[in-house]
């Protein structure tokens, strides 16, 4: 007999979101996440990265390692506008 944790019949299956829906995930908390630090007065870029930690596959999982490597082509993308927002918090 096979049993099934109940918990799991909770919680959806999120390693199966779309694309689209995982992106929208991205941006919505990654502002949040940003604007959070800036009001802690820590530079926005750390916010990206720490909710892209807790969304990815180190925290909860809710974007899958098949889906980063679909969005590979953006991910390098993003690296670069996330390079030019860090030269534009260097102050002197």
């Amino acid at each position: 007999m096979i049993q099934v944790c109940p918990l799991s019949l909770a919680l959806p299956d999120v390693s199966q979101l779309p694309v689209i829906l995982a992106i929208g995930f991205a941006v919505v908390f990654g502002t949040i996440g940003a604007k959070v630090f800036q009001r802690m007065r820590v530079p926005q870029v750390v916010g990206y990265i720490a909710i892209g930690l807790v969304l990815g596959q180190s925290g909860l999982k809710v974007i899958s390692e098949q889906t980063v490597r679909q969005l590979l082509p953006f991910n390098y993308l993003a690296l670069g506008i996330i390079g030019f927002m860090i030269g534009g918090e260097l102050k002197r």
